[in-house]
């Protein structure tokens, strides 16, 4: 844009690709919801939407992390909860989490094998409300420590 004899220029990076899954940005991936439905029975529901389109020529494994690193796989998916106008809702319900972090995510399996990740979701589930946890208890060689908020300061162990 040039106005006054000064010129303004604006760039904007797109990424293209073939897959119908991904259209975003750089690190963008698959959006998924994770709930805590029930606190006390340690229920927590994994859930995400895709087009209906694209849903019946993909697969959806969901997978479980204790530590946010090593993920496992709880389950696949392969038929939709219910339709939400062109897209189809899809859901999980993990009903032995841990107490304290939780990380989910899905993997999806596309019609000529190649395999995408969902962004990754967090549930926590609080013992009686408590800051931090100290597990496994009793234990013989490792404890660890979560801390689910350190209002701001330096925490000491």
């Amino acid at each position: 844009v040039v106005d006054n004899g000064c010129t303004a220029t604006n760039f904007k990076t797109l990424t293209a690709t073939s897959s119908p899954l991904y259209c975003a940005g750089p690190g963008q991936a698959l959006p998924i919801n994770v709930d805590v439905v029930d606190e006390e029975e340690g229920e927590v529901l994994v859930s995400w939407m895709i087009e209906e389109l694209l849903s019946s020529s993909h697969g959806f494994t969901v997978e479980y992390s204790p530590d946010g690193a090593q993920f496992e796989a709880l389950g696949d998916m392969n038929s939709p909860k219910a339709f939400l106008g062109s897209m189809n809702y899809y859901e999980f319900q993990h009903l032995t989490p841990k107490r304290g972090r939780n990380f989910y995510r899905i993997k999806v399996h596309g019609p000529s094998g190649e395999v995408f990740f969902s962004e990754i979701g967090e549930a926590i589930l609080f013992n009686d409300s408590e800051v931090a946890m100290l597990y496994p208890n009793p234990t013989t060689d490792q404890v660890i420590i979560e801390l689910f908020e350190n209002f701001g300061e330096e925490v000491q162990v």
